[in-house]
C-alpha cells in the first residue's frame, strides 16, 4: 500500500518500502526510491559494417566524427521526405563492441522527440539502402563547401557545431566502403 502512494509521484519510478528496526518505536517504515522520469520514444539504430573489409565503423574519435555526421545527414533525409522539420527527431551515436570480434564500433541513433514516439525514424527501417543513398547524394554539397554549410548539412534548426561533423571523412568512408551500392545490390 505504501508503494502504491509513493508512485503515485511522477518523479517516483518504482518504490519499495519495508519494516526496519527503530530504537524509538521498536519498528519503521523505510522506503527505497527510484527517482526520475521514464520517457519512451522510437529509435533507429543503425550498425554500419564495411563489406569490402568486413571492419565495423570504428569507435575512434574519426569513428565518433563519421558517426555523428552521417547521423545528421540520414535525419535530414528522413525528415525531407516526410515533409517534417529534422528538428522533429534527435541524432547521435553510442559505442559499442561486436560481440564475436570484440571490435569496438560507432552505431548512429536516431529518435523521435516527441516522447511516446512519433514513428518518424522507423520509417527508415525497410528502406535503409535508399536512405544510405540519399545521405551519400546530401554529402555531396551543391556549391562544394569546405566541410558543412546550409547547402548540405548544417539546416537552421541543427544543434550540432559545425566542428563536430565533417561531411567530407563521411563522404569517404561511404564511397570507399561500397556499402550503398553493396546493399543496392542485396536489395535488388
Amino acid at each position: 500500500e505504501i508503494e502504491d502512494v509513493l508512485t503515485l509521484h511522477p518523479g517516483v519510478l518504482e518504490a519499495a518500502a519495508v519494516g526496519v528496526r527503530d530504537e524509538r518505536s521498536g519498528e519503521a517504515v523505510k522506503a527505497d526510491l527510484h527517482l526520475g522520469y521514464q520517457i519512451r520514444t522510437d529509435v533507429l539504430e543503425v550498425f554500419l559494417r564495411n563489406p569490402q573489409t568486413g571492419e565495423w565503423l570504428s569507435d575512434t574519435p574519426e569513428g565518433r566524427l563519421i558517426a555523428t555526421t552521417l547521423a545528421v545527414a540520414l535525419r535530414d533525409v528522413i525528415a525531407d521526405r516526410l515533409g517534417i522539420a529534422s528538428s522533429e527527431m534527435g541524432f547521435g551515436y553510442r559505442l559499442d563492441r561486436d560481440l564475436d570480434t570484440r571490435q569496438g564500433r560507432s552505431v548512429i541513433q536516431l529518435f523521435d522527440e516527441a516522447s511516446g514516439g512519433a514513428g518518424f525514424v522507423l520509417t527508415g527501417l525497410n528502406k535503409i539502402a535508399l536512405l544510405l543513398g540519399k545521405t551519400l547524394e546530401r554529402l555531396h554539397c551543391p556549391v562544394n563547401c569546405e566541410n558543412v554549410c546550409s547547402h548540405c548539412l548544417a539546416s537552421q534548426d541543427s544543434r550540432v557545431e559545425r566542428e563536430e561533423l565533417d561531411r567530407k571523412l563521411a563522404l569517404q568512408w561511404l564511397s570507399k566502403s561500397q556499402l550503398v551500392e553493396h546493399l543496392v545490390a542485396l536489395s535488388g
